[in-house]
């Protein structure tokens, strides 16, 4: 009786004597990411900007380049300015201090110390020449000057704005980080650049002995692993073209560049819209004829 009862009771449990089954491992592999093709980046800068901001929505986790030392970002008009202010008070030529005080008053924008000194009248006769040569080594790009670099109009809330989609921000430089990197980094901040931050990295030589190509095989190292670079801003719109062919390549020319060139931007921002012009008042009125002459003959100015 046991034996029926226990024989019952495997039959209805199911027999499991056939060959095993053993499940699938789950896959620990994950898809290959698959090739977005971007549109390409329209000629119209309004528009460049707009499509820019679009991918860096889409493209997450994805690297925005800016090349620091052709005035990309900032406008060194006042460093250069102010320098040569200062040079001009050492050497006791007060006229000509005056004059490069005034030079920026005049609507001259000289960004070049080859400008300046050309406008200043300095010849190669003149010792000043050689003082004001020594005194741009010095201070050129040390730290005590480059936080004078002001903002081009518009750059500092656009990059905010690429911040915002959650990008990962590379400022590169070729200066050195010793004898820069503070003055640089002030500079980013002071004009309201993400600086320093959780996804914005500032990339120098970190060594003053290091080649500059050197150093930007080094940088290029890093920012592969970074992510997927999107963009690259630079004056020539090269930089690194060739190791990230998918990125847009923006070129942005110098402040104040006259060049025609359709394919750079010159500014960071939609023009300021022009300004409004009331109309006439007298337009489109009705002219009345005077009325008869007053036989009051007293001049309107004459007294009691």
């Amino acid at each position: 009786m046991t034996r029926l009862i226990f024989l019952l009771t495997f039959l209805a449990m199911g027999c499991q004597c056939g060959p095993s089954t053993t499940p699938p491992k789950p896959t620990t592999e994950e898809p290959a990411e698959q090739k977005v093709d971007w549109p390409a980046l329209s000629s119209d800068p309004d528009e460049a900007r707009k499509q820019i901001i679009e991918r860096l929505e889409k493209e997450k986790g994805a690297v925005v380049v800016i090349h620091l030392d052709d005035q990309v970002l900032m406008d060194r008009l006042p460093r250069i300015q102010r320098i040569f202010t200062e040079v001009m008070y050492e050497a006791k030529r007060q006229p000509l201090m005056q004059k490069a005080m005034r030079s920026a008053d005049h609507g001259l924008k000289l960004r070049s110390p080859e400008a300046f000194i050309e406008y200043l009248g300095i010849t190669e006769e003149d010792p000043l020449l050689k003082l004001v040569q020594r005194r741009l080594k010095e201070r050129l790009v040390s730290d005590a000057y480059l936080s004078d670099d002001e903002q081009r109009p518009g750059s500092s809330a656009f990059i905010q704005e690429i911040h915002g989609t959650g990008a990962q921000i590379v400022y590169i430089s070729s200066l050195d980080f010793i004898r820069s990197g503070v003055g640089l980094t002030r500079a980013l901040r002071v004009n309201g650049y993400p600086a320093l931050g959780a996804r914005s990295h500032l990339m120098m030589r970190y060594d003053a002995d290091q080649s500059v190509d050197d150093a930007s095989k080094q940088q290029l190292k890093t920012i592969e692993s970074l992510g997927p670079v999107a963009v690259v801003f630079s004056q020539s719109g090269l930089l690194m073209k060739d190791a990230f062919p998918n990125a847009y390549s923006v070129c942005v020319l110098e402040p104040g560049s006259e060049e025609p060139n359709d394919s750079c931007w010159s500014r960071w921002s939609a023009p300021p819209p022009a300004a409004r012009v009331e109309p006439n008042p007298g337009v489109g009125k009705e002219l009345r004829p005077l009325g008869p002459p007053s036989e009051n003959s007293t001049p309107l100015d004459a007294g009691p």
